[in-house]
């Protein structure tokens, strides 16, 4: 006990807390990004989602959650009255960083109402991974949600991942990191591309920014799909909605 409170003690002197501030500080927004990712495969993976009450912020415990602390309804209500009145294609415009836990909550609630409202996807559906192409391949997750009797992606899904070294590279760059609500800027993804499987290609909407994507050459172009948003998930729409 006396050990850590010596190694972590609030004096000008200890070297070693301010090198851990500045390692925190670096990895922060690495940390961040790759727990959006995995909230959006945890809440589109088989199965039912394992939803902690009180964990719908960011939380940075250092134990498991149990559900026996109390938990501050007042601002989650407040949270999701902001989130549920935004028409989807003005999210984007809410203005949450990706520091702020409402962002963590507004995905989740998106994708609640997405399983909800395409609930026959996770009943009788089945995933396909999608190639990725392209210079950041391999720090790109994709794949699309088929429809059993469709027999059409009816969702796609593309996250980052692998992020930190991304981030370091911008930091590092000349013109330094942009200013911005996310630590990486849409230019990152150029060149790196999720190719659509053989067939015709329909018209997707973002659920999280209502933004209409249409495919080009077979395509979708990542840099597109994170223009203003961190994470992608395209729901599938009528020809006469798109």
């Amino acid at each position: 006990r006396d050990f850590v409170a010596q190694t972590l003690r609030d004096s000008p002197k200890n070297q070693f807390v301010v090198e851990l501030q500045a390692l925190c500080e670096r990895v922060a927004d690495a940390g961040l990004l790759n727990a959006l990712s995995q909230v959006v495969l945890k809440l589109l993976s088989p199965g039912v989602p394992d939803i902690y009450q009180g964990q719908e912020f960011w939380d940075f415990s250092l134990v498991d959650p149990d559900n026996r602390r109390p938990v501050d309804y007042v601002s989650r209500r407040g949270a999701l009255a902001e989130i549920g009145n935004a028409a989807s294609d003005s999210c984007s415009g809410l203005g949450f960083g990706l520091r702020d836990g409402r962002l963590k909550f507004l995905v989740t609630h998106r994708l609640l109402k997405l399983r909800q409202r395409l609930s026959h996807l996770w009943a009788q559906g089945d995933y396909l991974a999608l190639e990725v192409t392209g210079p950041l391949a391999e720090h790109l997750v994709a794949f699309g949600c088929r429809g059993a009797e469709s027999h059409q992606l009816e969702v796609i899904v593309v996250v980052p991942r692998f992020v930190q070294k991304l981030i370091d590279a911008e930091r590092s760059s000349p013109l330094g990191m942009p200013a911005g609500r996310f630590p990486l800027p849409s230019s990152v993804w150029t060149g790196t591309l999720v190719a659509w499987p053989n067939g015709a290609a329909p018209s997707f909407r973002n659920v999280f920014t209502g933004e209409r994507l249409r495919l080009e050459n077979g395509v979708l172009d990542a840099a597109a799909l994170f223009a203003s948003f961190p994470v992608a998930v395209l729901e599938m729409c009528p020809a006469d909605d798109c």
